[in-house]
């Protein structure tokens, strides 16, 4: 049918404006586990999603020559439960490289990033000819933390701790990684980064920190932190 005919949808400025004539979308949900003894991956990812709609699928068109009709919806949505499933497996896999306090990634994941950036940073440099391009690492470890779980318990010092790996997503680009490192430190990865630059961003970092007014203004929390850059300290 010709949306632009349709009285449910001739009213709608987007049909009117695009001049569409069909259009399909579904969610990108998992609602039922699927059936069958193959499936069992997705009862699994489906049951996880809990109806959690992860995007649209959507496709549309302008002329009569290519309409969608209720015969290609079984193939729609085949292809929706497909990328359904890509999408949760995606999620899946950022969330095992999280460490679930604080939602960086954990040190797994960073020791094995450092390995390659500097892989790469030796072999641009190689193929370019020039100076090593610097790569920078912080180390921030929380001072006091037994004290803070000491003295104000273990959920207080949770909160210390993603409050403090929160300040370092803030303060850092998009192209660092920051990690918890484990307990109470925390690692930045900084790429194409001078020692100068390094000692910048944790001037920043330990500042924000230090500002921040845990439980109201009652709790101080200072940070430590340590810099090392290839190839000034390392090779």
């Amino acid at each position: 049918p010709n949306l632009a005919r349709d009285p449910e949808f001739s009213k709608s400025d987007s049909i009117r404006l695009l001049e569409l004539v069909s259009a399909m979308a579904t969610p990108l949900r998992l609602s039922d586990a699927p059936k069958g003894p193959l499936d069992r991956e997705r009862r699994a990812l489906s049951l996880r999603a809990k109806d959690q709609v992860l995007g649209v699928l959507y496709v549309d068109s302008k002329t009569t020559k290519q309409t969608y009709a209720e015969m290609d919806l079984a193939i729609f949505e085949a292809l929706a439960n497909y990328a359904t499933t890509v999408l949760l497996y995606a999620q899946l896999q950022e969330e095992a490289r999280q460490d679930p306090l604080t939602a960086l990634v954990d040190r797994r994941h960073l020791e094995r990033a450092l390995a390659n950036e500097v892989a790469l940073a030796a072999k641009s440099n190689q193929q370019a000819g020039s100076a090593r391009e610097p790569l920078s690492l912080l180390l921030a470890d929380v001072d006091g933390f037994r004290e803070v779980n000491r003295l104000h318990g273990r959920t207080v010092g949770d909160d210390v701790l993603r409050t403090v790996g929160g300040i370092l997503r803030d303060a850092v680009r998009r192209s660092d990684l920051p990690a918890r490192y484990g307990g109470s430190t925390f690692a930045v990865v900084l790429p194409q980064t001078s020692t100068e630059g390094a000692r910048i961003t944790a001037e920043k970092i330990r500042k924000r920190v230090q500002e921040y007014e845990f439980l109201g203004g009652e709790l101080a929390v200072t940070l430590s932190v340590g810099l090392a850059t290839v190839p000034a300290h390392a090779s």
